[in-house]
């Protein structure tokens, strides 16, 4: 009898689905309640896992902030260096070019909402800072 072959994709793509789920439920929580004002427990209620399940995926919050904002930032898009020529691009007067780029600046904005209201009260916070040296 040959041993039967295991392939841990599944199990791998189960874990990933169970991350993600975190950082969907920790976004939200964070929109509603601050960064600080949010529990781990709370998290777990919200994503319906174990708190140890949480802090298996993310032990700290110097590990689950900056996850958080990495897909955050993936789901806004803000605007950056790459995205210049396609949005002022070489086309229109000055004045049309300009209005290009305040108008996705704008819809970047639009699109945060309330996510990119929490951090300045809590920018203080060693996590948040280190995250944000890394967007620049």
């Amino acid at each position: 009898m040959t041993p039967r072959e295991y392939d841990m994709s599944k199990r791998a793509e189960a874990r990933e689905e169970l991350r993600q789920r975190i950082l969907a439920s920790t976004i939200e929580l964070h929109t509603e309640k601050g960064i600080l004002g949010t529990s781990w427990k709370d998290i777990a209620g919200r994503a319906d896992v174990a708190v140890a399940t949480v802090y298996n995926h993310f032990p700290s919050l110097d590990e689950l902030v900056p996850a958080c904002g990495d897909l955050l930032m993936a789901r806004l898009h803000p605007p950056g260096p790459a995205d210049a020529a396609g949005v002022a691009g070489n086309t229109g007067t000055t004045e049309e070019r300009l209005e290009r780029v305040a108008r996705e600046l704008f819809d970047f904005y639009a699109r945060g909402g309330a996510h990119l209201d929490v951090f300045p009260g809590e920018r203080h916070l060693p996590s948040i800072r280190e995250w944000e040296a890394h967007l620049r």
